[in-house]
């Protein structure tokens, strides 16, 4: 016999001594009731879901059918694809093999002009070195001319601050003999614990 949640939550027990309380059995067959409400109500979708799933099946399966047709007829199709394929490869290597002999023949005859120019550039290239050499040893000789030059100038002075007398003209002239040959001056070093300015007595 089949019981629906209605009769459970309205269901009534003959009462007798020290029998169930009342209120308690009422509370669980509503609790009861509810649960099955629930339980019918998933019970339900769930006969929805498989009506659902069996009308996608069945429409997969006319799709499975019409896959296979339509792979037969590919594959049929593949296979004369691939002779034709086959025949125009075998041309294609025919065809490239002569391309290829004549790209290899220029390829020689760009490889000897290429040789001829590099040939040319490394001659260009001596040659500009060699330039750049004579240019930074002449750069050189400047800077040790006029570091010579301000040797002798700083010696100059040093020379003047002791009250020497020497014009300003002359230390540029003694500058100018030091970028040349003339000879380098040397100073005599001042005596230690002497105060300059006590050579005016």
């Amino acid at each position: 016999m089949k019981i629906t949640p209605s009769e459970i939550e309205n269901k009534t027990f003959k009462k007798r001594f020290r029998g169930f309380d009342r209120t308690e059995t009422r509370e669980f067959l509503s609790g009861l009731s509810e649960q099955i409400v629930e339980v019918a109500g998933e019970l339900e979708n769930l006969r929805q879901q498989r009506d659902e799933l069996q009308q996608s099946l069945d429409g997969y399966k006319s799709r499975e059918a019409a896959i296979q047709e339509t792979l037969y007829a590919v594959r049929n199709l593949a296979e004369e694809i691939k002779n034709e394929a086959r025949r125009e490869a075998d041309l294609i290597v025919r065809e490239a093999g002569l391309a290829a002999e004549r790209q290899l023949q220029q390829g020689r005859e760009q490889v000897a002009k290429l040789e001829q120019e590099i040939s040319h550039l490394r001659l260009e290239r001596d040659a500009f070195e060699d330039r750049v050499k004579l240019a930074a040893e002449e750069h050189l000789r400047v800077i040790e001319s006029r570091r010579q030059e301000g040797e002798v100038r700083d010696k100059l002075r040093i020379l003047s601050r002791r009250h020497v007398a020497i014009p300003p003209e002359a230390v540029d002239e003694a500058g100018h003999l030091a970028a040349g040959s003339g000879p380098s001056l040397e100073l005599e070093a001042e005596p230690s614990g002497m105060d300059p300015r006590e050579s005016d007595h």
